[in-house]
């Protein structure tokens, strides 16, 4: 049988949902594909399912907390609610500033101790 007969009488097999999905080319900062395949393997998920469950986080994000959304009036439970989240967002933005000036401090304190460490040694260090 002819490739051309078979071709004519074998229905075509429809394509898969990847090849008519759009398609978009992506320069990504260095490092970074290797942090989405180590994430995409924690969640058991290919490299492009991964970017695209953090893209769609991120729009579901942008939808909960669009200003559209939150314009009142408010029922009790919803206000409540907004400001149990603003609440949690502040404390977690407290907790970074205070890392981030505990991370300073840590980095100050060594530069300190490596300047005096090294005026130390170089007073030891007889002169020629």
């Amino acid at each position: 049988m002819s490739d051309r007969y078979y071709s004519l009488t074998m229905p075509r097999k429809p394509p898969a949902p990847s090849d008519v999905a759009d398609k978009f080319m992506l320069r990504m900062p260095e490092g970074m594909r290797d942090r989405i395949a180590e994430e995409a393997a924690k969640n058991k998920r290919s490299m492009n399912a991964e970017i695209v469950a953090r893209l769609e986080e991120t729009f579901q994000a942008d939808d909960r907390y669009s200003v559209k959304q939150i314009q009142g009036p408010f029922d009790a439970e919803t206000t409540e609610a907004l400001v149990r989240e603003i609440k949690r967002v502040a404390e977690l933005a407290m907790v970074r500033v205070v890392e981030d000036r505990q991370a300073l401090v840590r980095i100050r304190n060594e530069e300190a101790f490596r300047k005096n460490d090294a005026e130390r040694i170089s007073k030891k260090e007889p002169k020629e």
